[in-house]
């Protein structure tokens, strides 16, 4: 089937999608309510300004008077939103929950109740924003949050933006029927074997997710975009030329659509970037989360400070310090504050707080667990064994074993052993010699001298065994990244294993950045994987590189960020990121993965605009903040949503699952105040 055929085909799905949908609200709600709803419309071979599917079955009321917007006001005595249009001819609105004015700035306004999608879309605006005014690209704004119970104390101009388009595509449809709107900006379609996909996005910051698979369309989801999908999609609208592309890949199909309105061509970078955006957003939207869906959590408890210690083996017991005033107060300088150990069981509810271990500075004491309802707390001036909040003091005890991790100098069989050992520093320059050497006979079989960079401090090994007989060292000045095996000697790892030309220069007036390289061991030589990510000017960072040594081949990775050393604990997933800019300041992070072997495979997003991640111990779940105050908890790496949660005022983070798998502890502060919160949450599908 041709570009323009499939385009057509897509056209009649989604409108009949749309119609359904509609037609399923209309017949729930009383005959005289006029309904409008923005609608998923599908990607077309011509940019989409087409007009939504026509939703108002009543025409609005026709007013006139001398003074539009005193007339207006007396419409709309206490408005919510209030619009003016940036050009001519001018147009203005006033909205409020119940009814729209409109007027054309001079004699006649027209009035018509506000639909349901538009009043569920208000409340949400009232939910989230503070009141603010701004002159937009879209017109000048005003809102004004009478209900004063927002989440946002700040708008940005994004969000701001939003509130105009909105409030111009909600004039529209009613001047002139929903016939007058504009469809989606960027449309995005993915087909292939028993899947297919609809996503549509909007200038007014909604966005519909939607299933194509069946004999009728399936609405999956929908919801509102935050600040930094605003930014990318109207710096993408402002500035490029409309276009649609289809990849096919395989059996699988994808069509994007964008109805730009700038001059500029788009870029196969701009199209990559706007095709994983479309994706991402699709995912979460199916997933049915969204920024207006999330409810929010209740502490479990609240201090001026508060530190988690640890779950019980069993995951009924939790350990943690709670801070008073007075131990804030009496804080030592450049250390945290102590406070009292307090034990929870979250299956009963018995909480108490064992006044016997009261710190001074936080973390000097620890819990160690023996079973489940044993437990001996290590403090400075010992060992003490007892019960969680037993009544008598808890006895005197030995210092509990603790299980050791394997030593990374020795090699995988424990047949050799490295070393590194820093023998100089001058100007910034650190000098260290490894050493790799036969545990038994006890003989020295490779010696390497090498340079790096200060700004790495205590490097430790200063590398990794790759294998039984291969070390890799991380990073070095001037020769980059080494590979020693301990019988026939160093491998340049860049030149040699990547097929670089040059070493970069971390340099500023050079490249500005240094290639360091991570590993995933095999159990034998030449099975592992190393990842070459750059270090220093992050604006500089080449794309990421893959070597794989079973084959020698290289690839190279659609992303320039690795997380932490950019594999996954259990070895099978590759973690890469991209940084999210807002207004100039780094937001989060939007994790993208895929499975290490699955070489030139697709990519999936994991977290959108993510701030702190944390795996459970088997790797199967993931847990994320976003936005300082939305926790996300889901199974990795389908994405499948396990909970989600708003912690209000405070900005936490995950820290630590249950064993069990139950619960999630959390924990954070409200910004700038000593009152902190202990959030303990539980999965719904575990």
């Amino acid at each position: 089937m041709t570009k323009s055929g499939i385009s057509m085909v897509l056209h009649r799905y989604l409108a009949a999608l749309l119609l359904s949908l509609l037609l399923v609200a209309c017949n729930s709600r009383e005959e005289a309510t006029p309904t409008t709803a923005p609608t998923a419309q599908p990607p077309s071979a011509t940019p989409m300004q087409t007009a939504v599917t026509p939703t108002q079955t009543t025409g609005p009321t026709l007013t006139s008077s001398p003074a539009a917007e005193e007339q207006a006001t007396l419409a709309v005595e206490q408005p919510i939103v209030r619009w003016t249009s940036a050009g001519l001819p001018c147009q203005m609105a006033l909205i409020d929950l119940e009814t729209i004015a409109v007027s054309n700035c001079k004699e006649t306004i027209f009035t018509a109740p506000l639909s349901e999608q538009r009043r569920t879309e208000l409340a949400t605006f009232l939910a989230m924003y503070d009141d603010f005014q701004a002159n937009t690209a879209a017109g000048e704004v005003s809102f004004n949050n009478r209900s004063q119970s927002s989440l946002s104390a700040v708008t940005r101009p994004a969000e701001q933006r939003m509130f105009a388009e909105w409030a111009r595509a909600v004039a529209a449809e009613t001047v002139a029927g929903s016939t007058a709107v504009p469809g989606p900006s960027l449309a995005w379609r993915r087909e292939g074997g028993d899947r297919c996909h609809d996503l549509a996005v909007y200038l007014t910051g909604w966005a519909y997710a939607s299933s194509c698979a069946g004999s009728e369309p399936e609405l999956l989801g929908s919801g509102q975009l935050w600040v930094d999908q605003l930014e990318q999609l109207y710096a993408a609208i402002d500035s490029t030329q409309p276009f649609t592309i289809e990849e096919v890949t395989g059996d699988q199909v994808v069509i994007l659509t964008l109805a730009g309105q700038g001059n500029d061509p788009a870029s196969a970078m701009l199209q990559k970037e706007l095709g994983r955006f479309a994706t991402g957003l699709f995912d979460v939207l199916a997933a049915g989360t969204t920024r207006t869906t999330v409810p929010e959590a209740e502490p479990f408890a609240t201090a001026p400070f508060i530190v988690f210690d640890s779950w019980s083996p069993g995951g009924e017991w939790l350990a943690y310090w709670f801070s008073s005033e007075e131990d804030v107060t009496n804080q030592l300088p450049y250390a945290s504050p102590g406070g009292t150990l307090n034990f929870s069981n979250v299956m009963t509810g018995e909480d108490c707080a064992m006044s016997q271990f009261v710190t001074q500075i936080a973390f000097s004491a620890s819990v160690v667990w023996v079973r489940d309802e044993t437990v001996v707390v290590v403090t400075p001036d010992g060992a003490f064994s007892g019960r969680p909040c037993q009544a008598e003091p808890f006895a005197t005890a030995d210092m509990p074993a603790v299980d050791s991790l394997p030593d990374p100098a020795f090699s995988p069989d424990g047949r050799y052993r490295a070393a590194t050992t820093q023998t100089a520093a001058e100007d910034g320059i650190l000098t260290f010699e490894t050493t790799l050497t036969e545990v038994n006979p006890a003989q020295t079989l490779q010696r390497v001298t090498c340079q790096i960079d200060q700004r790495l401090g205590e490097v430790g090994l200063g590398g990794q065994w790759v294998s039984p007989e291969q070390f890799l060292l991380y990073e070095t000045l001037g020769e980059g990244p080494l590979l020693i095996h301990v019988a026939d000697g160093v491998v340049p790892v860049l030149p040699e294993l990547f097929g670089l030309a040059a070493i970069p220069s971390s340099a500023e007036e050079a490249e500005g950045y240094l290639l360091r390289v991570s590993a995933l061991p095999g159990p034998e030589p030449n099975t592992f994987h190393l990842l070459a990510y750059g270090v220093g000017l992050e604006g500089r960072y080449p794309p990421i590189l893959l070597y794989h040594a079973e084959s020698g081949q290289v690839e190279t990775l659609p992303f320039r960020e690795a997380w932490i050393s950019g594999f996954s604990s259990d070895g099978q997933w590759l973690l890469l990121y991209e940084t999210v800019i807002n207004e100039g300041y780094e937001s989060g992070y939007n994790l993208w993965v895929r499975r290490v072997e699955d070489v030139d495979g697709d990519w999936q997003l994991a977290a959108a605009d993510a701030e702190y991640f944390l795996w459970s111990d088997d790797g199967d779940e993931l847990s994320y903040s976003q936005r300082e105050t939305t926790i996300y908890w889901q199974r990795f790496p389908g994405g499948e949503l396990i909970g989600a949660w708003n912690t209000g005022r405070f900005g936490t983070y995950p820290i630590a699952f249950s064993p069990n798998g139950r619960y999630l502890a959390t924990t954070g502060n409200i910004p700038g105040q000593n009152e902190h919160a202990l959030f303990i949450l539980s999965g719904s599908g575990n």
